[in-house]
C-alpha cells in the first residue's frame, strides 16, 4: 500500500492541504484523473465521511480500487443491475457488498463510500444500514437449528447441496453456508450446540480448503418479509390494485423474483443512499458534468421504459412499477463538493499525466531522474509483487536505486497497488508511475 507516502505527503504538503480546503468548504476542485484517489485518500485521513458519486459503476470499482491502495478507510456501494419496472432482483453478491458498504460506513471504519450515480438515485429500503449480518465464529455456540432460521429469514435457500451464494445446506451435524460476499461456501461442524470447527470448501470437488475463524453472512435481499414489510403489504393493496397478486404474497412471507420493485408501494419516501449513511455525510461529485448527463440519461429511460409498459398494460399486459429512482437533486443534496478534470476559474491541483513519456522506458527513466532531482519523491507501482520486483530491475538498470517502500525507503521507491495510471506533481513533491505509465497500455 501507499499509506506510507499519504502520511509524508499530509504533513508536509500545503497543497495537499488547500486541494482538501477547497473540498471541505464544498467547492469545485481542478484534478487529473490519476489524482484523484490521492485526495480523496486525504479526505478520509481527516475523519470525516463522505459519499462520493460517479458516473458508472465502471468509474467507481476502478477509483475505489485506486483509493485502497492509499487507505483502506473505503467501500464501494454498487448499484442493483436492475431497474425496478424490470421486475427482476438484484445477485446476492450485489446485495451484500452494498448492506456491508453500509455497516462499514456506520460503525466509523469507512469514512468514503464510492458509488455510481444509480446507487446514489435508486430507492432503497427504510432501514436497510440496520440489516446485520449472522455472524459464526469458532467455539461460538449457536443452536443449529437456530442458526438455519437466521439464515432463512436473510433469504438464503435452503438446498440439499451448497452451489451457489446465498444457499445453506444440513448434513447431519454440518451445516453448509455459501455468504455470497466469500470466494468459497464454508462448512460448519458442530459439537451439539458449539462451532467445533470451520472450513471453506471447493463446490466442484466438495474438498476441505482453509480454516476459517469468522463467518459473515450478510442478507440475500433487502426487502426481506419481516412484521413490517408484511403490514404495509397488506395496506397497500386497495392503494395499488394491479399489484395485487404480488402485494398478497409478500404479505404471506413469501420472495420472489422482483420483489423490490414494490419499494414504491410499499412506502410513499423511500429513502436513498445518502439517507442511509451517517449524519453529517458529506457529497462528493467526480466529473460534476459526465454523472449529471448520466444521471438525466437514467431518469429519461426508466420514463420512456414506464410509457412502454403503460402501453403493454393497455393491451393486457402487466402495469409497471413504480419509477424507483429519486432525480439527482433529491439524491445528492443542494450542497455537494466537485472534483473535475477541466480546468475553469476553481483551484487547482498542480499535477501531470505522462502522456509524453508513456510507453518509452527511457523517457520515463529520464523524466524520473529529473524529478528527483528536482526533489521530488518517484514512486512505481505494479498490482502483483512479481510485477514490481521486475520494474526495480527495470528502474534500477537505468541508475535509479529504487527499494520496495516503507517508512525507511528512499527518494525512489516500489510499491504493490493497482495504480494503472500515475502522475507527477512538483507540487505534491510526488511522481506515481504506473505498470501502463513505464510499459504502455497491454
Amino acid at each position: 500500500m501507499l499509506d506510507t507516502a499519504l502520511e509524508t505527503l499530509i504533513e508536509a504538503s500545503p497543497a495537499l492541504e488547500e486541494a482538501s480546503s477547497v473540498l471541505l468548504e464544498n467547492g469545485t476542485l481542478t484534478v487529473v484523473d490519476p489524482a484523484r484517489a490521492l485526495v480523496l485518500a486525504a479526505l478520509a485521513r481527516a475523519g470525516d465521511s463522505w459519499l462520493v458519486v460517479v458516473p458508472t459503476l465502471r468509474d467507481a470499482e476502478r477509483l475505489g480500487a485506486e483509493l485502497r491502495a492509499f487507505t483502506r478507510a473505503v467501500a464501494m456501494f454498487p448499484p442493483w443491475e436492475t431497474l425496478p419496472h424490470e421486475r427482476l432482483s438484484p445477485r446476492p453478491e450485489t446485495v451484500a457488498r452494498r448492506l456491508e458498504a453500509l455497516k462499514r460506513a456506520r460503525s466509523g471504519e469507512a469514512h468514503i463510500v464510492i458509488a455510481p450515480v444509480l446507487a446514489a438515485m435508486q430507492h432503497m429500503v427504510p432501514g436497510a444500514e440496520s440489516i446485520e449480518p449472522v455472524v459464526v465464529a469458532q467455539g461460538q455456540t449457536y443452536d443449529p437449528e437456530v442458526l438455519v432460521r437466521d439464515l432463512v429469514a436473510l433469504d438464503y435457500h435452503r438446498t440439499e447441496l451448497v452451489e451457489r451464494r446465498g444457499e445453506v445446506a444440513v448434513r447431519g451435524g454440518l451445516i453448509d453456508v455459501f455468504p455470497p460476499t466469500s470466494d468459497h461456501p464454508i462448512r460448519i461442524e458442530f459439537f451439539g450446540d458449539e462451532v467445533e470447527s470451520m472450513r471453506a470448501f471447493a463446490v466442484a470437488s466438495q474438498r476441505s480448503l482453509d480454516r476459517v475463524e469468522r463467518m459473515e453472512a450478510y442478507p440475500c435481499r433487502e426487502l426481506l418479509p419481516t412484521d413490517e414489510v408484511r403490514g404495509r403489504a397488506i395496506a397497500a393493496i386497495e392503494k395499488h390494485p394491479g399489484e395485487r397478486i404480488e402485494l398478497n404474497r409478500l404479505a404471506d412471507g413469501m420472495t420472489f423474483e422482483g420483489v423490490e420493485a414494490l419499494i414504491d408501494s410499499l412506502w410513499d419516501e423511500p429513502p436513498v443512499l445518502r439517507d442511509a449513511l451517517p449524519a453529517g455525510t458529506r457529497v462528493l461529485v467526480v466529473d460534476p458534468k459526465r454523472t449529471d448527463d448520466r444521471a438525466h440519461e437514467l431518469m429519461r429511460e426508466v420514463e420512456e421504459l414506464r410509457e412502454a409498459a403503460w402501453s403493454s398494460a393497455g393491451e393486457g399486459g402487466r402495469a409497471p412499477a413504480s419509477g424507483g429512482l429519486a432525480d439527482p437533486e433529491t439524491a445528492l443534496g443542494e450542497v455537494r463538493a466537485r472534483i473535475t478534470p477541466f480546468r475553469g476559474d476553481n483551484p487547482i491541483l498542480e499535477a501531470s499525466v505522462w502522456d509524453v513519456a508513456r510507453g518509452d522506458v527511457d523517457k520515463m527513466a529520464s523524466a524520473a531522474k529529473q524529478l528527483m532531482r528536482d526533489g521530488v519523491r518517484v514512486i512505481a507501482t505494479a498490482a502483483t509483487t512479481g510485477a514490481a520486483e521486475r520494474i526495480r530491475e527495470v528502474l534500477r538498470s537505468k541508475d535509479i536505486p529504487a527499494e520496495f517502500l516503507d517508512a525507511n525507503s528512499g527518494q525512489a521507491a516500489v510499491a504493490v497497488a493497482p495504480i494503472e495510471e500515475g502522475f507527477w506533481s512538483p507540487a505534491l513533491g510526488l511522481a506515481l508511475i504506473g505498470e501502463s505509465d513505464l510499459f504502455g497500455k497491454r
